[in-house]
């Protein structure tokens, strides 16, 4: 299943959480606090070195999405 790790105050993360919702694709949504810094927690810069919301998972891929889409990928 996909995970999207973002902020629900986030701009950048409401866009890939929409899309997904009017695609009806099903997915897990994981709340990382900005304000209490969990984005610059070593387990989420493990995942995401630009320490960035949002990151969407899906599987073995890693997508680090930007305000122009999709920035980055990497596959484990």
């Amino acid at each position: 299943m996909i995970q999207l790790y973002g902020h629900e105050l986030s701009g950048n993360s409401y866009k890939p959480r929409l899309l997904l919702e009017l695609l009806n694709v099903e997915y897990e949504w994981i709340k990382i606090d900005l304000m209490k810094g969990e984005h610059k927690t070593p387990a989420y810069l493990a995942m995401n070195p630009f320490g960035q919301v949002p990151l969407l998972v899906d599987g073995d891929a890693t997508r680090f999405v930007g305000m122009t889409g999709i920035a980055a990928s990497t596959t484990a």
